[in-house]
């Protein structure tokens, strides 16, 4: 696939994702996706394998978030085999309340038609104070 291709193909999943069908954009990520999440925080790290993406780093963090939570993207930018993904998060809560409106930039390699690399660059000292670590109940 080519760029605008690549970029057509995540603009969708992201649209879909923004509607709660969380479907088309898991089907992006290629089985074997090495996701990063750049920072010293408890959620920084690589994610090895979709499975290990949408259970280590995205299901805690779902479970953090409230129901009504949105990623709302506001730029592709697509160049050979990367995609770039600038989004935020505005008004989101966690499900305690708190605010978490984190600012977000995603850069997918992609294969095929699937993202076999993702670097996130996120706020990812917000993601510790306001979550706590993954998988552990938020700070009070």
């Amino acid at each position: 696939m080519d760029a605008a291709a690549n970029r057509e193909l995540l603009e969708k999943a992201y649209a879909a994702l923004a509607e709660g069908d969380t479907g088309p954009w898991a089907a992006c990520l290629h089985e074997d996706v090495v996701w990063t999440v750049i920072g010293t925080s408890p959620w920084s790290g690589t994610y090895n394998g979709r499975q290990a993406v949408l259970t280590e780093l995205l299901g805690p963090l779902q479970a953090q978030l409230a129901p009504d939570a949105k990623v709302t993207p506001r730029a592709f930018t697509a160049e050979g085999d990367r995609v770039v993904v600038e989004a935020a998060g505005p008004g989101n809560r966690t499900a305690t309340g708190r605010a978490y409106e984190n600012e977000y930039c995603w850069v997918f390699r992609m294969e095929k038609g699937r993202a076999v690399q993702v670097k996130e660059y996120s706020d990812t000292e917000l993601m510790a104070a306001v979550l706590g670590a993954p998988g552990e109940p938020p700070p009070a």
